[in-house]
């Protein structure tokens, strides 16, 4: 069930694939469920995922990656709030003089504050672990002004396109990641262009960023080199979270290639076998 404080039919909500982040369909940015529409309903009973589109009523989340953020955020008034997946904190608010000039604004100390053309799960939501309510308090509004005076929100554009000529990378394992990168657009843009990975389908930067690690990882890149490597990336959240992020990353993202790799060869001496 949606908790109540998100039960109004200004909020638009929209489907997720059960146990992941990944909205379903294409437009899913603009074509967003009432709390009571029942399609979204029928889903929630299937056991899928549901999250909340931020701009409509206002409403912008705080997504408090790291536990300095978190603390940080005390000086925030008290919000309707939710757990996530990784442990950290959702705050949700109403804002009416957000900027639109951004989608989303990174927080230095750990996480970023979505604005719009974004979403974040809400329960009853599961990944590894569910999403919860922890503060029960309807949503509260905020002025712009004081989460930028809370936060030290920077100005500059996010769209920033670095050069990614070889002679900025001297260090020779690196050239030979800086060349995979730049054989694919897609991975070329991920990690030097900042807001690519919207345009690539990815719902969050952390997603992006396993994308990448997957890439690296498939071309037998060692996973010490792609953390190193990682921190230059434009996505910017692999410098912004927790080590347990980065390890937890990794991890996954070897083991995914490797049973990817396990499941190919099994494939093809059963084809062999045939013969």
């Amino acid at each position: 069930m949606i908790p109540k404080q998100l039960q109004r039919h200004i909020f638009r909500f929209c489907l997720v694939e059960p146990k992941t982040k990944k909205p379903i369909g294409n437009e899913w940015q603009n074509k967003g469920y009432i709390y009571n529409d029942p399609k979204l309903q029928q889903h929630i009973r299937a056991h899928g995922n549901i999250g909340i589109l931020f701009g409509f009523g206002d409403i912008l989340g705080i997504d408090c990656d790291s536990k300095e953020t978190e603390e940080v955020a005390k000086k925030l008034p008290l919000t309707f709030t939710i757990q996530t997946n990784s442990g950290g904190k959702l705050m949700i608010f109403v804002c009416k003089d957000a900027p639109q000039d951004k989608s989303y604004h990174i927080i230095k100390s750990g996480g970023e504050v979505r604005i719009k053309n974004s979403q974040s799960l809400i329960p009853p939501s599961e990944v590894e672990n569910k999403y919860k309510v922890v503060c029960e308090k309807d949503i509260t509004s905020i002025s712009w002004n004081k989460i930028q005076e809370v936060f030290g929100l920077d100005h500059t554009s996010q769209n920033v396109v670095v050069q990614c000529t070889i002679e900025n990378y001297p260090d020779k394992n690196v050239q030979e990641i800086v060349t995979l990168l730049r054989s694919d657009k897609k991975w070329q843009e991920l990690y030097w262009i900042a807001d690519s990975w919207r345009a690539h389908g990815y719902t969050s930067r952390s997603e992006a960023e396993m994308g990448l690690c997957c890439f690296l990882a498939s071309k037998r890149v060692p996973a010490w080199q792609v953390n190193t490597f990682m921190k230059g990336a434009a996505t910017g959240k692999w410098c912004e979270a927790t080590a347990n992020y980065r390890e937890t990353t990794l991890l996954k993202a070897y083991t995914l290639v490797t049973e990817k790799e396990r499941a190919a060869r099994k494939k093809l001496e059963e084809l062999l076998k045939r013969e």
